[in-house]
């Protein structure tokens, strides 16, 4: 079965393609399936392992709070699970959280390293917006209502400008069989509230390349530079008119950077 254990902790995840392994952690409230189009053009050349974080999809929602080194090792497991001594990491917003702490303190398990829409460390400013989305939930605010919101901080304004866009990406989001319990998002939001390497970016040993939206109203850019700058090596590259879902937005263009920097 495509599933690992941390510390009896259930961990979901799916693989496809063959080739050097890429590990493929997602973003806050999302699973494995939220990489539509960019998994399958990376399948081409890697053996991609798609993982459903703690809290999410197919995973199991143990009570929260989560913390971002035990994400981080739950990585460790899943790739322990494959017989995998290392893998390429690629991490979106919290999945970049949790691949970042899993390269400054496992740094012999990743290969190179791709860092999406992330930071070193969440601003007061989004921990204050993550917990307004919590509140409104277990106040027994709408779903369709929360997502609404949450989705108009992930897409650039001009996204909005066909009225029927938000209705749909809403109803696509809603209509997933493995939507996230609400325990799962409470507990992910306190694992970005533990999220801080910044004193320790100087301990990722593996080749690093930051990918930031231009228009990223959630992780402001100058945080995707002041990370991709505190990497050794470190470099950035900036998706212009994209927002904080790049790979979503620009899929080609996300995944040809991806592939260029993995050397496929």
């Amino acid at each position: 079965m495509p599933e690992a254990y941390n510390h009896g902790v259930k961990l979901h995840y799916e693989t496809m393609g063959r080739g050097e392994p890429l590990l493929l952690v997602p973003g806050l409230g999302c699973d494995g399936g939220s990489w539509p189009v960019v998994d399958k053009m990376l399948a081409e050349k890697f053996f991609v392992v798609l993982l459903d974080n703690r809290g999410s999809g197919r995973s199991e929602c143990p009570p929260p709070p989560y913390d971002v080194v035990e994400m981080a090792e739950d990585c460790v497991c899943v790739l322990d699970h494959l017989h995998l001594d290392a893998a390429h990491v690629l991490g979106h917003s919290l999945g970049g959280a949790v691949a970042l702490e899993l390269a400054a303190s496992r740094p012999e398990r990743v290969r190179r390293l791709i860092a999406c829409s992330t930071a070193a460390s969440m601003s007061r400013r989004n921990m204050q917006l993550f917990d307004a989305w919590v509140e409104l939930l277990a106040k027994g605010g709408d779903p369709a209502a929360v997502t609404r919101e949450i989705f108009l901080w992930m897409y650039p304004p001009d996204s909005f400008n066909h009225i029927e866009f938000l209705d749909s990406i809403v109803g696509e989001c809603l209509a997933n069989p493995h939507l996230q319990p609400f325990e799962g998002l409470q507990g992910q939001v306190e694992a970005l509230r533990t999220l801080n390497v910044q004193g320790r970016l100087g301990q990722i040993q593996a080749s690093t390349l930051v990918l930031h939206g231009e228009l990223d109203q959630l992780v402001a850019l100058q945080e995707g530079s002041a990370l991709a700058r505190g990497i050794p090596g470190g470099r950035i590259e900036i998706l212009e008119g994209a927002g904080h879902l790049p790979h979503r937005q620009q899929p080609d263009r996300f995944t040809g950077l991806a592939l260029d920097f993995l050397g496929a």
